[in-house]
């Protein structure tokens, strides 16, 4: 399975880096001020940085090559069953919800209400402490892109 992963994960870092990075950002001909300039100015720079660090991370999983049966047996990893599948379901389903709805209901209703719902889904079962988290996390990242990086988040309701 490592075997496997790990080619996947090569495979998209190569084409990150090379077809979807290049594709997907403009870099302007002309560089306007001094500035510190070269590669690291880019703004190709990061992200090319995010596909070498997948595509290496890719490369140690298939070095080290180990079948799922091997991994089990090493006392690594956990059993894939239905549990878990519904798991993976369950959170996909909440994040694509989620997704749709931002616009709509907007991100300081739903944010919190997709926490919770996620760490539900999760086994989280200690209510007075995940409400607590859920309102107090959303709120501060509201605040913190709103008062801090003047960056407006969906209103949706509120707006």
């Amino acid at each position: 399975m490592d075997r496997w992963l790990g080619g996947a994960l090569l495979l998209g870092a190569v084409l990150l880096y090379f077809v979807v990075v290049p594709a997907e950002i403009v870099i302007p001909r002309i560089q306007v001020g001094g500035g510190v300039g070269g590669a690291a100015a880019s703004p190709l720079f990061f992200p090319r940085l995010m596909a070498v660090v997948l595509g290496f991370l890719g490369v140690l999983l298939l070095l080290r090559g180990r079948s799922r049966a091997e991994t089990l047996l090493a006392g690594e990893g956990f059993a894939f069953g239905r549990a878990q599948a519904a798991r993976v379901c369950g959170t996909a389903a909440i994040l694509v919800a989620y997704l749709a709805l931002l616009d709509l209901i907007g991100y300081l209703l739903l944010t919190p209400v997709a926490l919770a719902g996620l760490s539900i889904l999760l086994g989280f079962r200690r209510w007075l402490t995940l409400a607590i988290v859920a309102v107090s996390v959303s709120a501060t990242i509201y605040l913190g892109f709103r008062l801090g990086m003047k960056i407006l988040l969906p209103e949706g309701f509120l707006g």
